[in-house]
């Protein structure tokens, strides 16, 4: 677990109102692969287009700006990152389910490519469809998963 350094960037927005607490939890933690992720998928520094120092950039996680996520990314991965990135720690994800919904999404498009390099060009009708948004609830979890977000 990640204690009060390091940058405006990454910082879950509890670390940033600079409070001393004990009771930070992992899902700060959860926060910052959240940002990670937009960086691998954008191949972007977070926040480079706010002005100023680290106190504007944590000034907007504060007001809740998160970084922009581009159209084309896949609807999987954007509910994954808005959901690390939710003001409330225990709406966010743990880290085990974000790595159950990977693997279920890994497990699909392997599936498919299979079916592609086999000659099947419609691989719609032998793969069940992936796991997105949609199978995701209101409070963030993952339905018909084991496990809760914390």
């Amino acid at each position: 677990m990640t204690t009060n350094i390091g940058s405006a960037c990454w910082a879950a927005p509890e670390v940033l109102k600079d409070e001393a607490t004990s009771e930070y939890s992992v899902k700060i933690d959860v926060y910052s692969f959240g940002v990670i992720c937009w960086q691998l998928y954008t191949c972007a520094v977070p926040y480079a287009d706010i002005p100023g120092s680290v106190l504007a950039v944590a000034e907007a996680v504060l007001s809740g700006v998160r970084p922009p996520i581009p159209r084309n990314c896949p609807r999987l991965f954007t509910k994954i990152m808005k959901r690390c990135w939710h003001d409330n720690p225990l709406r966010r994800p743990s880290f085990e389910d974000i790595v159950q919904l990977l693997e279920i999404e890994l497990t699909e498009v392997r599936r498919r490519q299979l079916a592609r390099a086999h000659g099947r060009g419609n691989d719609s009708v032998i793969a069940p469809p992936t796991l997105d948004s949609s199978n995701f609830d209101d409070t963030g979890r993952a339905q018909g998963m084991e496990g809760s977000y914390k």
